[in-house]
Protein backbone atom coordinates (compact mmCIF):
# COMPACT_ATOMS: atom_id res chain seq x y z
CA UNK A 1 0.00 0.00 0.00
CA UNK A 2 1.37 3.41 -0.95
CA UNK A 3 0.03 6.42 0.93
CA UNK A 4 0.86 10.06 1.54
CA UNK A 5 2.99 10.77 4.62
CA UNK A 6 -0.04 12.58 6.08
CA UNK A 7 -1.29 9.19 7.28
CA UNK A 8 1.86 8.59 9.35
CA UNK A 9 1.46 11.87 11.24
CA UNK A 10 -0.56 10.85 14.29
CA UNK A 11 -0.79 13.68 16.79
CA UNK A 12 0.54 16.22 14.28
CA UNK A 13 -2.56 16.97 12.24
CA UNK A 14 -2.59 20.56 13.50
CA UNK A 15 0.87 21.26 12.01
CA UNK A 16 0.99 22.99 8.60
CA UNK A 17 3.95 20.84 7.48
CA UNK A 18 1.77 17.73 7.57
CA UNK A 19 -0.56 19.17 4.94
CA UNK A 20 2.11 20.92 2.86
CA UNK A 21 4.23 17.87 2.11
CA UNK A 22 2.92 16.29 -1.08
CA UNK A 23 6.06 14.95 -2.77
CA UNK A 24 6.90 12.11 -0.46
CA UNK A 25 5.05 8.93 0.38
CA UNK A 26 4.95 5.89 2.65
CA UNK A 27 5.23 2.35 1.29
CA UNK A 28 3.59 -0.23 3.54
CA UNK A 29 3.91 0.64 7.20
CA UNK A 30 7.58 1.58 7.51
CA UNK A 31 9.25 2.97 4.39
CA UNK A 32 9.28 6.66 3.49
CA UNK A 33 10.35 7.73 0.00
CA UNK A 34 11.03 11.37 -0.88
CA UNK A 35 12.12 11.69 -4.51
CA UNK A 36 13.63 14.81 -6.00
CA UNK A 37 11.19 16.15 -8.56
CA UNK A 38 13.16 19.15 -9.82
CA UNK A 39 15.67 18.72 -12.63
CA UNK A 40 19.37 19.07 -11.67
CA UNK A 41 18.56 19.41 -7.97
CA UNK A 42 20.52 17.19 -5.58
CA UNK A 43 19.23 18.21 -2.19
CA UNK A 44 15.86 18.52 -0.51
CA UNK A 45 14.12 18.82 2.81
CA UNK A 46 12.43 15.63 3.93
CA UNK A 47 9.65 15.77 6.51
CA UNK A 48 9.83 12.82 8.92
CA UNK A 49 6.28 12.36 10.23
CA UNK A 50 5.22 11.31 13.71
CA UNK A 51 6.94 12.97 16.66
CA UNK A 52 7.09 9.67 18.53
CA UNK A 53 8.64 7.86 15.55
CA UNK A 54 12.30 7.05 15.09
CA UNK A 55 13.46 7.10 11.44
CA UNK A 56 16.71 5.79 9.95
CA UNK A 57 18.16 7.04 6.69
CA UNK A 58 18.71 3.94 4.57
CA UNK A 59 21.89 5.28 2.93
CA UNK A 60 23.67 7.03 5.81
CA UNK A 61 22.29 4.91 8.70
CA UNK A 62 21.66 8.13 10.69
CA UNK A 63 18.71 8.23 13.12
CA UNK A 64 16.25 11.10 13.59
CA UNK A 65 13.09 11.55 15.64
CA UNK A 66 9.98 12.35 13.63
CA UNK A 67 8.15 15.67 13.49
CA UNK A 68 11.08 17.51 11.87
CA UNK A 69 12.50 18.42 8.48
CA UNK A 70 15.90 16.98 7.57
CA UNK A 71 18.09 18.53 4.87
CA UNK A 72 19.47 15.79 2.68
CA UNK A 73 22.02 15.60 -0.13
CA UNK A 74 21.05 12.88 -2.59
CA UNK A 75 23.25 11.28 -5.23
CA UNK A 76 21.92 11.12 -8.78
CA UNK A 77 21.53 7.34 -8.60
CA UNK A 78 19.71 7.37 -5.22
CA UNK A 79 16.35 8.35 -3.82
CA UNK A 80 15.71 9.66 -0.32
CA UNK A 81 14.72 6.48 1.53
CA UNK A 82 13.88 6.21 5.23
CA UNK A 83 12.96 3.26 7.45
CA UNK A 84 10.62 3.57 10.45
CA UNK A 85 12.33 1.92 13.41
CA UNK A 86 9.61 2.16 16.08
Amino acid sequence: LIKTSFFASEGELQLPAVYRENQQFIIGEKYLVAPITTRNKRNRQVYLPGRANLWQNYWTKEFFRGGIYVNEEIELDEVSFWVLID
